[in-house]
């Protein structure tokens, strides 16, 4: 936890390299604490600016996907770091991934960080409304409501 922790700081101050190789050191020690090392070398790079090194990222990931290893949270910060890079189209691929198994009609099964990102993008992108963009409100107004935020 230490090592991320170390390179998230070190990446507010804007000291990429030594960022990068603590997210490095981090995998190399164990991994995943509260942020896969993977996903925080991505956001090093969007936050760098080194936007060239977004792709030597995203198969890694996607396969980390595949096999299980990553959360909706984790989706989730991929998409917004992707976002924040312009790559809509790679965001929404993001954002869609941990709702592609759950109907959306099942609201309380559906993810509002990735429901909310996906419903961003997709209006960026100016693409059509469909039925988890239409679930996005729902998901919101169930999210008020379970935290009391009722209006």
């Amino acid at each position: 936890m230490f090592l991320c922790s170390l390179a998230e700081f070190l990446g507010f101050q804007g000291r990429w390299d030594e960022a990068r190789e603590a997210y490095r050191n981090a995998l190399s020690d164990g991994g995943r604490t509260i942020i896969d090392p993977r996903i925080g070398l991505l956001d090093i790079d969007v936050e760098s600016g080194e936007h060239d090194r977004i792709d030597t990222h995203l198969p890694v990931l996607l396969q980390a996907s595949r096999d299980g290893e990553l959360s909706d949270h984790d989706c989730e910060w991929i998409g917004e770091a992707l976002e924040e890079a312009d790559r809509l189209k790679d965001a929404h691929r993001w954002f869609t991934i941990p709702l592609r198994d759950i109907d959306p009609d099942d609201i309380g099964q559906l993810p509002i960080g990735c429901i909310n990102g996906r419903y961003r993008v997709r209006r960026d992108l100016e693409l059509p409304m469909d039925k988890y963009d239409e679930a996005t409100f729902a998901v919101r107004d169930l999210y008020r409501a379970a935290r009391g935020l009722d209006d």
